[in-house]
């Protein structure tokens, strides 16, 4: 058997080779410009990308936060969104670390345009984060990403936490790459939560409000609705937990707290005339009610209640879904996508012979709500 030897001395110089050639170069925090998150805006001529990063000069002072506070905001303008972010090196002198970034706001305007050319760079560059939070702005998201919060708060989270105290979707607060999947997808609609700005009455500091939701038909806006019909959203996309319904059932006012929402859609109907099932069986809590004596609720008036939590539940649903799909061609149940699954030989038939309408999928909607907790006993049926 013969075996090469090779000097020891090849060694240290294909370390120092490779330290010239193909080794990363080491950048220090201080030579970074950490980003927290990112707005892009269509403008005449291209695109507006304004920037929420930390504030290096606030890093690690013991006095205090200066006047400037622990962020700052710069709006870099491209014919390219990553054109537009090329420029924050030469401007400010520092290389951009965007795996900080948590929060990425799309103008309105921009997402009424279509988004392919505002989305492509952070599809495609590897440096940006893939799970990165998407919202729309409910004007422009150079307003939102660069709102005076205060100097001592970071803006992002500020911004995020409007988000879960809404409860956005519970499982998902749309992350980036599943966002992009939904609008490149042939049959599922996408959508994410709508933020808007108002002033606090008190502190006359601006407030983030979540204002809905924004249903995309392609990479276009298709619709919106508003807080009150997310609850029904969250139902028919099987995301409801947390959300609080108040109702009057008997002249009793009465809160209910969502516990959980279990969601599924059957298909009828085979070769000939078919139809979708929406099932929804939410188990409720009694949160408060509104009674002239603490008084323990009865049977019947547990009962009474959870029919009309049915009832409304059913009637929001039945009208998101009429708003979103029937009307404006949204399909947050993913009907295109449970025929094209379930029936593909009919499928391409269909999409040969012209383009599928919502017209061809009617649907039906029941809602049953139980009730769980009256108070802090667990009800015995």
């Amino acid at each position: 058997m013969k075996r090469k030897l090779f000097p020891a001395i090849l060694l240290p110089a294909a370390l120092l080779l490779a330290a010239e050639c193909g080794l990363p170069e080491k950048t220090e925090l201080s030579e970074r410009l950490i980003i927290e998150a990112v707005g892009v805006d269509s403008v005449e001529g291209g695109f507006a990308v304004t920037v929420q990063a930390l504030d290096d000069l606030a890093v690690g002072i013991d006095e205090g936060v200066p006047e400037s506070g622990v962020t700052r905001c710069v709006t870099f303008y491209g014919t390219t969104v990553g054109e537009a972010l090329a420029q924050i090196a030469p401007q400010t002198g520092l290389k951009p670390l965007y795996s900080q970034a948590r929060l990425l706001v799309l103008g309105f305007s921009t997402a009424r345009q279509g988004l392919s050319g505002a989305l492509d760079f952070f599809l495609r560059e590897h440096h940006t984060r893939a799970d990165i939070t998407v919202a729309v702005a409910e004007d422009t998201a150079r307003e939102l990403v660069a709102a005076p919060f205060g100097k001592s708060r970071v803006g992002a989270d500020i911004l995020q936490d409007a988000l879960e105290e809404t409860g956005f979707g519970g499982a998902p607060l749309t992350p980036l790459y599943r966002f992009m999947n939904l609008l490149l997808s042939e049959t599922d609609a996408a959508f994410c939560p709508l933020l808007g700005l108002e002033q606090d009455p008190l502190s006359e500091e601006p407030l983030v409000r979540c204002r809905g939701a924004v249903l995309f038909q392609g990479t276009k806006i298709g619709t919106t609705i508003s807080v009150d019909e997310l609850t029904a959203l969250r139902a028919l996309t099987d995301g409801l937990s947390g959300d609080f319904l108040t109702l009057n059932a008997d002249g009793v006012r009465c809160t209910l707290r969502m516990a959980k929402c279990r969601t599924k859609i059957r298909q009828t109907g085979g070769k000939g005339p078919f139809r979708f099932q929406v099932e929804m069986d939410a188990v409720c809590d009694i949160a408060e009610i509104s009674t002239d004596a603490f008084t323990p609720l009865d049977t019947a008036q547990v009962d009474r209640i959870a029919e009309t939590a049915s009832a409304r539940l059913t009637e929001a649903a039945a009208s998101v879904l009429d708003k979103c799909f029937y009307r404006n061609g949204c399909d947050i149940c993913r009907f295109y996508r449970r025929f094209r699954l379930l029936h593909p030989v009919r499928y391409r038939e269909m999409t040969a012979a012209a383009h599928l309408s919502p017209s061809d999928f009617p649907c039906e909607i029941e809602c049953r709500v139980s009730i769980r907790r009256t108070g802090k006993e667990v009800l015995r049926k």
